[in-house]
């Protein structure tokens, strides 16, 4: 054992309690640094998780935005309409698979529902292409899956359930029969059609934002569009389809159904690179606002939580550099010994990194809890924001490399406490003053 060991051991003796002290404070900021690190990179994939927490998510909405004339030059307007099918069969060529529909949506928004005789809470409706559910639509219903499909046959999420319960009282959904007009009137056209709606199923789905949906099943609705003659030259699909690309039944968009996520996510991304033009089509939907808001609510927890992060870290390196002080003023006069006797002012700092390594190791020890605060911590996000997640510190291994996480943490801590201590060492002259103690006769 060196001469520097055994003063290191004799330090960490003299001073205990300041040590102790130094150990809980450089603990804390482990933990917070990990705990940080692992809320900032799971966020990627938490969002990835949520977006699959919708029946919907492999649909989305397709309008045209494009900037008209206004009477002021400072002001900018937008109007959006339907685009023709030309350009969205113009925009799929760029290698996006997806399936284009009308979109009934605000058709489907005209009048109230009512059970048992009561008006029900509005409800926004949402057109699946068929209830020929895939996996990821099955492990989101909270029912057994009923594969039969008709205009007349919905699913509804449990918000709807929450709210109707609130409205008419029932022992089984599936008795409750929920009857909508659908209403429509123009200039020449004036029908409605009464639907009574059956309830076969309820989803999951995400609750962040949530509010009541109806479900139905595009294909269902485009048959029955198709055989229902408003008069005897047209249908109403034939009806919907020739309508004015700002007509309000048009729901200023068609329904899109993207083969995965991958081209939803192309179709948004070449969306998104085209939104300063004068004229573009962009890709819009109710859950992917909800995704969006979600987003936009991490990026600000992100913020929050590094500024308290730093003032919390800075709150712990003051105390750091307090204990540090102090311990280099008491030993001016052991210090000056060791100059006396030789000693470099590389030994007097190998000492102290020493220290420091030795405190700095031993916070990384409470790197043992940071898996259960993280459980905590998702917990919390579930009680507060409904949002399931999977908040984890990757403290074994993170892009393929053992151990990069917990090692960038000992590097930034170590260094943080080392700095401090050369600064410490040199402040105020220190090391002069103390070669003079050592000289002084």
């Amino acid at each position: 054992m060196s001469w520097k060991t055994d003063i290191i051991l004799t330090n960490f003796k003299a001073n205990k309690l300041s040590n102790i002290i130094n150990a809980l404070a450089l603990s804390l900021a482990v933990i917070l640094f990990a705990l940080f690190s692992g809320f900032y990179l799971s966020q990627h994939e938490t969002i990835n998780e949520q977006a699959l927490r919708f029946p919907e998510y492999l649909c989305a909405n397709i309008e045209k935005s494009e900037e008209i004339e206004s009477e002021s030059s400072f002001l900018k307007l937008k109007q959006v309409s339907r685009p023709s099918l030309r350009e969205v069969e113009s925009f799929l060529s760029t290698g996006i698979s997806a399936k284009i529909h009308l979109n009934y949506t605000n058709l489907f928004l005209q009048d109230g529902i009512f059970a048992y005789g009561k008006k029900l809470m509005p409800a926004l409706p949402v057109f699946l292409e068929n209830f020929d559910f895939d996996h990821q639509q099955i492990a989101l219903l909270k029912t057994e899956w009923v594969p039969s499909e008709s205009v007349q046959t919905i699913y509804v999420n449990d918000t709807f359930i929450s709210r109707l319960a609130e409205v008419v009282a029932f022992n089984d959904y599936q008795d409750v029969l929920l009857s909508y007009t659908l209403v429509i009137n123009n200039q020449t056209i004036s029908k409605e059609i009464i639907f009574n709606l059956k309830i076969v199923g309820i989803f999951e789905e995400l609750e962040y934002l949530s509010s009541p949906k109806i479900y139905f099943s595009q294909q269902a609705v485009d048959e029955f569009f198709i055989a229902y003659d408003i008069d005897e030259e047209i249908n109403i699909y034939e009806y919907i389809s020739d309508l004015a690309a700002t007509d309000e039944s048009t729901s200023y968009s068609y329904r899109m159904y993207f083969a995965s996520l991958e081209d939803l996510d192309k179709a948004k991304n070449i969306s998104a690179s085209l939104s300063s033009e004068d004229a573009y089509l962009n890709i819009v939907g109710e859950h992917l606002s909800r995704l969006d808001s979600l987003k936009e609510m991490f990026n600000f927890i992100n913020i929050t939580l590094l500024v308290s992060l730093i003032l919390i870290v800075v709150s712990l390196l003051f105390i750091n550099v307090t204990i540090t002080h102090r311990e280099i003023s008491k030993a001016n006069a052991k210090n000056a010994l060791l100059y006396y006797f030789g000693a470099k002012t590389s030994d007097i700092i190998d000492i102290y990194l020493g220290q420091n390594l030795v405190l700095v190791s031993f916070s990384m020890g409470t790197l043992i809890f940071v898996p259960y605060l993280s459980n905590v911590l998702n917990s919390l996000m579930i009680s507060i924001l409904n949002i399931k997640t999977s908040i984890e510190v990757p403290l074994l291994i993170y892009r393929e490399i053992p151990f990069l996480i917990p090692v960038s943490i000992f590097i930034i801590m170590y260094v943080s406490a080392s700095v401090i201590t050369i600064i410490n060492i040199y402040l105020k002259n220190q090391k002069t003053l103390i070669k003079r103690l050592a000289h002084n006769d």
